[in-house]
């Protein structure tokens, strides 16, 4: 949805329970998983759905509805803390005693590790800080006193997956152990976790997006590999705009391929067995552990963040990453490896934002019990009332300000070179361009060559090139090249055309 922290300003916006019809009209709600990404607004749009459920005549215990609220990670990417989690414990506390009350199975909340992910934590943070946010929830889940109620089937576990194949693997292994771990602790009864795995937001680029589809692939197939209960599959144009039907096809059809011509679903742990990830696995264990442990100990994943205990940590990891990715230690092809200057652009749908902040009416709605909250969210839909009213109605928070760990795409500051350069040929009608000279034959050069002209293209310069042969090595050449070496013709765009660089790359 909209509101979503992964929507990126570009989500399905739903606000009359008209455009939920419209949304699901032809969906087998009794047929398939739901999974709410809609932020502050989850709730309203729980009891849309559900209200959408009875009026077709489904049997509501049998729906397959997964929650996704999470104000660890909304607190974390946005940098704002609208109310402390014992203050919002009772909203979601009010939640499960309502699906309790309904028969409904599916999670009432979801510790997401995308967030922690695409701002540049490791394997081993973002499994820590994930399980301390689902250990989390599973104590107030605990504390909302239902009888029979099981916490831990209720707290689901969203990863990236990238194209780290192995690493992918051994993460969502190490996620199993660790939730293992933490409930053999808890003296809790061992319960499978629901894992879902989205291929990763830093890994997208947005020049030559096809190689996305290679990312993608393989990035599923590590999650389908490591046990991901599921995966989403971002279209290969998601980082240049709201994708077209192309895109979201091919990206759905990348997990049919995997499923039913790869088999990738029919092997339990495949991986089981194998040195190398079994090593990798045991390693994330130990490395996870550690981080969660000292979550703990500072008062909880919440009060560490707000405390600034974790973000240096991340900030660290991902500096360091981005380091190798500016010097090409970590290649990204099509970026800064065999980019490609000539590339044609792709098709994206324009959407233009929809402002739902006015309210056509005031509702009054009950303080949150054990599902007096839900129960009124569900008759107000049924007199009629919008998301955007339902969201105000709650009055407005207060938010405290933290420091915020925004998502991040690598491939950002070569990015930014190719679009200074589309600048200058705007301005100009040629591109930059880098005299390279080329002495001897090819079989003398091709290798430096080749480098150099890989490197010159991720920074968007031409290469025009000149071919001297071994006989022009003369004495006179070699003074004449030591006095006056070919200069390069790279010029500055103009300074409006610079597009605006982060924080994080100035300077480097």
């Amino acid at each position: 949805m909209s509101s979503s922290n992964h929507a990126r300003g570009s989500g399905i916006v739903v606000d009359t329970f008209a455009d939920l019809e419209t949304l699901l009209g032809g969906v087998h709600l009794d047929l398939i998983s739901l999974r709410l990404n809609a932020g502050h607004e989850c709730r309203p749009l729980i009891a849309m759905l559900l209200e959408l459920a009875g009026r077709r005549g489904h049997d509501i215990a049998a729906l397959d509805i997964r929650a996704a609220v999470d104000p660890i990670a909304a607190m974390v990417q946005s940098g704002r803390q609208s109310a402390p989690l014992e203050r919002l414990a009772p909203r979601l506390q009010d939640l499960a005693h309502y699906l309790e009350d309904r028969g409904l199975k599916g999670s009432v909340t979801k510790a997401d590790g995308r967030v922690w992910h695409a701002a540049g934590a490791s394997d081993a943070q973002e499994l820590g800080y994930t399980l301390a946010s689902a250990v989390t929830y599973l104590r107030l889940l605990d504390d909302a006193g239902i009888a029979g109620f099981v916490p831990q089937d209720r707290v689901d576990v969203a990863l990236a997956a990238d194209t780290d194949q192995f690493g992918t693997i051994a993460k969502i292994r190490a996620m199993r152990r660790l939730w293992a771990r933490v409930l053999d602790a808890s003296g809790l009864e061992q319960r499978p976790l629901h894992i879902h795995a989205e291929t990763a937001w830093r890994m997208m680029t947005r020049r030559d997006p096809w190689v996305n589809m290679l990312r993608g692939t393989v990035a599923c197939f590590a999650a389908g590999v490591g046990g991901a209960d599921s995966v989403t599959v971002l279209p290969f144009t998601e980082a240049l705009g709201v994708p077209d039907s192309f895109a979201r096809r091919i990206a759905r059809n990348i997990q049919t391929i995997l499923l039913e011509e790869s088999n990738v679903h029919r092997v339990a742990d495949p991986a089981a067995g194998s040195g190398a990830v079994e090593a990798r696995t045991q390693q994330l264990v130990q490395e996870a552990w550690a981080l969660f442990q000292d979550a703990e100990a500072a008062g909880g994943i919440e009060r560490a963040y707000v405390d600034g205990r974790i973000t240096p940590g991340i900030v660290k990891v991902r500096d360091e990453r981005l380091q190798r990715v500016a010097t090409r230690r970590d290649p990204l092809t099509g970026t800064s490896a065999f980019a490609n200057l000539d590339e044609r652009p792709v098709s994206v749908v324009v959407a233009e934002p929809v402002d739902l902040s006015a309210s056509s009416r005031s509702l009054e709605l009950p303080p949150p019990g054990k599902g007096d909250l839900m129960r009124a969210l569900v008759d107000a839909v049924r007199d009629g009332a919008s998301v955007s009213e339902m969201t105000l109605a709650r009055g407005a928070p207060s938010r405290t300000q933290v420091e915020a760990l925004p998502p991040m795409r690598l491939a950002e500051p070569y990015e930014a070179l190719r679009d200074a350069a589309d600048c200058s040929f705007a301005a100009t009608g040629a591109r930059p361009a880098v005299f390279l000279a080329t002495i001897g034959g090819a079989a003398d050069h091709a290798a430096r060559s080749g480098w150099a002209r890989t490197l010159f293209a991720a920074g968007a310069s031409r290469r025009s090139r000149a071919s001297l042969r071994p006989r022009m090595q003369s004495r006179r050449w070699r003074r004449h090249s030591r006095t006056a070496a070919p200069a390069s013709r790279v010029s500055a765009p103009p300074t409006r055309c610079m597009p605006t660089m982060p924080k994080r790359w100035r300077g480097r």
